[in-house]
């Protein structure tokens, strides 16, 4: 929508109607100034929204803005929806000025390969704008954060099948590595408890070391099929 029109609605909602309108106009007035108002709102979401997250990795307040969208793609990948609702409350609390270009990078991201994807794609934006080595370790770092903080979510929604994984999304959300991993493997074929061992090292929860089977099942089944 161009600017003529938000002006132009804008000039509506000052319009005041003459004194010899019917009241019934009158309320009509005051139905379609409310209607203008949601209008205007959209308007202003979606001018703020065309800001892709790569932008916004730009400016000084990146790690919150970073930080909520995150948060929010979880949320959104949890619920199997987009927060529209919240995104309007956002919007008019102007917190982090976040909007759905950058919301849907990361969920899209997410949704399709996990971690892996999120910083694939992101490493690769910053060497097309060339972020500086500090500010790509900084991003690569807060992103490591992220997932360690949310490990228990990131599991859930890889179990359940809303994000797509590989063995390097388990590694990383789990933090091992690709040794550990093979002996896990190799020690459950031979009928070992040593993920078990390794989770209870590491003060893991029951749901995470279930849920850990879980995608290591998947992972092993899929391997075999792709054989």
């Amino acid at each position: 929508c161009s600017l003529d029109i938000t002006a132009f609605y804008q000039r509506v909602l000052l319009w005041r109607s003459p004194p010899i309108m019917r009241v019934r106009d009158e309320r009509s007035l005051i139905r379609v100034r409310y209607s203008i108002r949601r209008l205007l709102v959209l308007l202003a979401l979606i001018e703020k929204s065309s800001v892709s997250l790569i932008e916004y990795l730009e400016r000084d307040n990146w790690q919150s803005v970073l930080t909520r969208n995150f948060e929010l793609a979880l949320e959104c990948l949890a619920q199997d929806q987009y927060r529209f609702e919240l995104a309007l409350e956002c919007l008019a609390q102007d917190q982090y000025r976040f909007g759905s270009s950058a919301l849907d990078d990361i969920r899209a991201w997410l949704g399709l390969g996990g971690m892996n994807r999120v910083r694939m794609h992101l490493n690769k934006q910053m060497d097309t704008r060339r972020f500086s080595p500090e500010q790509k370790a900084a991003i690569n770092d807060a992103l490591e954060t992220l997932a360690q903080k949310h490990r228990h979510t990131l599991l859930s929604l890889m179990a359940n099948g809303k994000i797509k994984f590989t063995q390097e999304d388990i590694l990383e959300i789990c933090g091992m590595s690709k040794l550990q991993f093979q002996a896990v493997v190799n020690s459950l074929r031979a009928g070992e408890h040593a993920l078990e061992e390794w989770m209870q090292e590491q003060r893991r929860s029951e749901t995470e070391l279930e849920i850990v089977y879980q995608l290591i099942d998947r992972w092993l089944v899929n391997a075999i099929n792709r054989v």
